[in-house]
């Protein structure tokens, strides 16, 4: 059987509050779109960008309509297991990441199978973990992590090199150079620590971010040992490379990003103003977690610049449910507030949104693509 195509059309826009730091700046004229509520100040000489709650196109949504899946289980080229990661090219070529089955499945801009990227094992060009893929801005090669190590592959899938990281990631990319980026996740005793770190090809750390407490429920059983677990509801540092030099990064217990260079120069700051979050009787408290709630649980952004800020916990929101984020344009402005279906895993390229999602009764593991209507009118800035 060929992989199945279907049609949806229609996403709906999720507004909610969030939080940021009162700090007090010396003013300065903004120069951006007179709807926009915010304001532009400058303290220390870094820039920062104020965003009030409400975004400055509060009625805009992304017009979806689905127009390519991937998934049978009749064909062996086409099943998943546990999809991990998408990535796409410039080319629109489709890679899977498959944690469960162990491989990484490039298709055709149409859904069909053109090869296995790399293999199953622990030599060169080999995966045992292929938690995600992802390539450099502008750039065709394709890397692919697996525990600690990054392999890397030609735009025709032939390996090239691999790079060796001396701590495990929650989340890697690469920058115009090449070089990695990625947030480690480091142990001492029973405190752990997050930062941003760039690092080159040798596994060498060439930048680090300041480093933020990273607090994990732990739970001692009767006989003495230990349970540690993730909710989700952890506050945690997150990034995203915007393009070939710039990168976007911040930790969840404040609504705050800072905007770097590929030399981990500043170049702005990015606010948004609201109220902390407190949990709710349905929301699973763990024992031990903060008094509130995270203001963002991830960032990624889309070929046109612009960064996306999960707004929800996907650990515990339930499956099918659409997910709430937060765009903001280049300039640091929060442009828009829209919500996203099947979100945990996704893709935003040339004017297409990728997704994993499941089908049928027996809840296939599937790859959903939409087409992104009004793409072409959605603004990566204030004064656009």
């Amino acid at each position: 059987m060929k992989p199945i195509y279907a049609r949806f059309v229609g996403i709906g826009i999720l507004s909610l509050a969030a939080a940021a730091l009162m700090f007090a700046f010396p003013a300065e004229s903004s120069g951006q779109n007179p709807r926009w509520k915010g304001k532009i100040e400058t303290g220390d000489g870094v820039k920062v960008v104020w965003n009030p709650t409400v975004p400055l196109y509060a009625d805009v949504r992304y017009d979806l309509a689905q127009d390519l899946q991937i998934g049978t289980e009749d064909d062996d080229n086409y099943v998943f297991g546990v999809i991990s990661s998408i990535q796409v090219d410039d080319d629109g070529n489709i890679y899977v990441c498959d944690i469960k089955l162990t491989r990484v499945q490039k298709y055709d801009k149409n859904g069909r199978f053109l090869a296995t990227i790399g293999k199953k094992g622990q030599g060169p060009g080999e995966y045992d973990n292929p938690f995600e893929a992802f390539s450099r801005p502008k750039a065709s090669n394709l890397f692919v992590r697996s525990n600690i190590r990054v392999m890397e592959y030609d735009s025709t899938g032939v390996y090239k090199t691999q790079t060796i990281l001396r701590h495990f990631p929650n989340k890697t990319g690469a920058d115009g150079d090449g070089n990695l980026w990625a947030v480690p996740n480091k142990v001492d005793g029973t405190k752990e620590t997050r930062s941003v770190e760039k690092i080159g090809r040798d596994g060498e750390t060439l930048w680090s971010s300041a480093v933020f407490p990273y607090e994990r429920y732990r739970r001692i059983l009767p006989s003495g040992g230990t349970v540690v677990g993730t909710s989700g509801w952890e506050f945690d540092v997150h990034f995203a490379v915007a393009d070939e030099g710039t990168i976007w990064y911040g930790y969840s217990g404040a609504y705050e990003m800072t905007v770097i260079d590929k030399d981990g120069k500043t170049l702005f700051k990015v606010i948004k103003e609201g109220s902390k979050e407190p949990f709710g009787a349905a929301d699973k408290k763990p024992e031990v977690s903060p008094d509130y709630k995270p203001f963002f649980y991830g960032l990624t952004s889309d070929d046109a610049g612009r960064i996306y800020a999960t707004r929800a916990n996907m650990m515990a929101t339930a499956p099918g449910k659409p997910c709430p984020f937060d765009v903001f344009g280049r300039d640091g402005i929060c442009l828009y507030t829209i919500s996203l279906p099947r979100a945990r895993v996704f893709t935003i390229k040339n004017g297409y949104l990728y997704t994993r999602d499941v089908a049928g009764q027996d809840d296939l593991p599937v790859v959903r693509r939409y087409k992104i209507k009004n793409w072409n009118s959605l603004k990566a800035s204030a004064d656009e």
